[in-house]
């Protein structure tokens, strides 16, 4: 067996889409997108911290989910991106994702332990 990739600071949340595995290093800050024979290619480098989670719109455009912003995005096809949800406007916490059905994006927001018990509210 063969790596596909190597390299990465910290690879997280893998998208199989158009042939090829989509991932994001949260380390490089970046979206990165390998066919099969290793080939790779950065997709974003986003200005904004942990590029958590990827999913694709039906029409093929990617949404990233910006999880200390709180911001769902949207990649055009002339490569930049543009607001699509302010997830704020249903919590101020740090977003996150959690995978359904295919083309059914679901976000949940992380629990911080530092909150005090009486504010929790699981």
């Amino acid at each position: 067996m063969k790596p596909l990739l190597i390299g990465l600071a910290m690879g997280e949340s893998p998208r199989w889409h158009d042939d090829r595995l989509w991932l994001s290093d949260w380390g490089a800050q970046e979206i990165i997108a390998a066919n099969l024979t290793g080939e790779s290619e950065v997709i974003v480098r986003p200005t904004f911290g942990l590029p958590f989670c990827i999913d694709w719109l039906p029409d093929g455009r990617l949404l990233i989910v910006s999880g200390r912003e709180g911001l769902l995005l949207r990649r055009e096809p002339d490569g930049s991106l543009a607001p699509h949800a302010d997830l704020r406007l249903l919590s101020a916490g740090f977003w996150n994702e959690n995978s359904g059905r295919r083309s059914r994006k679901h976000v949940h927001q992380w629990r911080s332990w530092h909150h005090r018990a009486s504010d929790r509210r699981w």
